[in-house]
């Protein structure tokens, strides 16, 4: 079953809240890819596997700095600008901590999937349902930032302040500017 691994990104660190919004095709995309594998059978293959790899490297690694970009750079940029969204803003720090523990389960299953080549079926119904409700999570957090969050950071904060966010974006991802 050929899988693609995520989308590229359109936008780059000077434009911030557009490379947000790339970040969500990549999540929407590793769920997806996340949920194909796991409603296949119980024996992995060599493309399945790979696939299954590099989606819990992407929400191992990857997805934890998309968080941190919202919660340690856009958002308190937008508390101290007095922004409208700020209940939307703590309802979407909410979805991350009920993120989390769904984000770690699915990586447990993972990796024991991944280790031994091969998956129990209840485990595996247990691993596609966490994906489904990550999903189902994801999809209206998404919604959300795009639609009320992500056009009020950018009507709120000033340039140098949006570029200050893509600058700790950059950062965070060891990257020199």
């Amino acid at each position: 079953m050929p899988v693609p691994l995520g989308p590229a990104n359109d936008h780059g660190f000077d434009e911030p809240i557009g490379l947000l919004t790339d970040c969500h095709r990549r999540v929407e995309s590793f769920l997806g890819v996340l949920r194909r594998v796991a409603e296949g059978g119980p024996a992995l293959s060599d493309e399945r596997a790979r696939a299954l790899r590099e989606s819990l490297r992407y929400f191992r690694e990857a997805a934890p700095r998309h968080t941190a970009d919202e919660e340690e750079s856009l958002f308190p940029r937008m508390r101290r600008a007095g922004s409208n969204a700020l209940s939307e803003v703590e309802r979407l720090e909410a979805d991350h901590a009920h993120a989390a523990p769904m984000h770690a389960e699915v990586e447990r299953l993972g990796g024991a999937w991944l280790a031994k080549g091969t998956m129990d079926p209840a485990d595996q119904a247990r691993l596609l349902s966490t994906v489904i409700d990550l999903e189902t999570l994801y999809r209206e957090h998404i919604r959300a930032e795009e639609s009320m969050v992500f056009p009020e950071a950018a009507r709120l904060l000033s340039a140098r302040e949006l570029a200050e966010v893509g600058s700790e974006m950059r950062a965070r991802r060891g990257l020199k500017p």
